[in-house]
């Protein structure tokens, strides 16, 4: 429908040409997403990215088959000639101090030097008895401590060596010094019948040798009847009078030691015996 008319003629009038184009518009609001379009093709492969972390090592793998043996390698250089072999030997033994002689109490050692080829086995002896390391004895090697020493302990220590070719040994005597050592005592109570003869015997050993005699407490003994052999005290028709304590005294160099009796004479009465 005409929009515009021509004032002289009132006709219609043809449109005119376009105007210049008038000043862009405020920007009209975002419209509405539209659909999805169709998947386009795969486009081509990307340089590859940097490589991750080092993942946790895997459970091993199956062991493989042995491969062939390789073919030997060129033979090498001859190295230096070895040092010569030690000459095999039966044992042979040295043992210090030959002798010795120590105090009660204390401690001493010996020394046993041994060579031979295979090495030998070395053991220590104490009267044909092995030793073995403890409270009393320390072994290490080559020596042999003996702790605390008692006259028991008095007598031949040996170092006995062997191997496959043979045996040997050597031996040592140690002396122990300290008081007497009573070896066989007296009761400590007596009960012989008046009239009868009385025999008891005290012995004792050590180092140095003790002497043993016997003394009646508070007065001599019994005269007249009274004998002494070889720590075997006698006395010969005893009586009430005879009664009392007798000690057995053994002395050496070191010291004393005493042992006691109570002799006590049981008096005959008529029609008891």
């Amino acid at each position: 429908m005409p929009t515009k008319y021509c004032k002289s003629s009132e006709k219609v009038c043809p449109a005119g040409p376009p105007g210049l184009p008038g000043p862009t518009g405020v920007r009209g609001p975002r419209g509405r997403r539209g659909p999805k379009g169709k998947k386009g093709p795969q486009g081509p492969m990307g340089p590859p990215g940097k490589s991750g972390k080092t993942g946790i090592t895997g459970p091993a793998g199956p062991r493989g088959e042995k491969g062939d043996k390789g073919e030997p390698g060129p033979k090498g250089m001859p190295g230096p000639p070895g040092k010569p072999g030690k000459s095999i030997s039966a044992p042979q033994v040295m043992l210090t101090p030959a002798e010795q002689t120590r105090d009660e109490g204390g401690n001493t050692a010996f020394y046993c030097t041994v060579v031979g080829n295979p090495s030998p086995v070395v053991e220590w002896q104490f009267k044909g008895t092995k030793l073995l390391s403890g409270a009393k004895y320390l072994i290490k090697e080559g020596e042999l401590i003996v702790r605390n020493l008692n006259y028991s302990d008095a007598g031949p220590y040996t170092c006995a060596a062997r191997n496959i070719l043979g045996s040997s040994e050597a031996t040592s005597n140690l002396t122990v010094r300290g008081l007497p050592v009573f070896t066989k005592v007296p009761p400590s109570l007596a009960t012989p019948v008046q009239g009868t003869t009385f025999q008891v015997t005290c012995q004792a050993d050590g180092y140095p040798r003790p002497t043993v005699t016997w003394t009646r407490i508070g007065m001599p003994l019994p005269a007249g009847k009274t004998s002494i052999n070889q720590g075997t005290l006698t006395i010969n028709n005893l009586s009430p009078a005879d009664n009392g304590f007798y000690d057995c005294i053994a002395t050496n160099i070191i010291g004393t030691k005493k042992k006691r009796i109570n002799l006590a004479v049981q008096v005959h009465r008529s029609g008891l015996y």
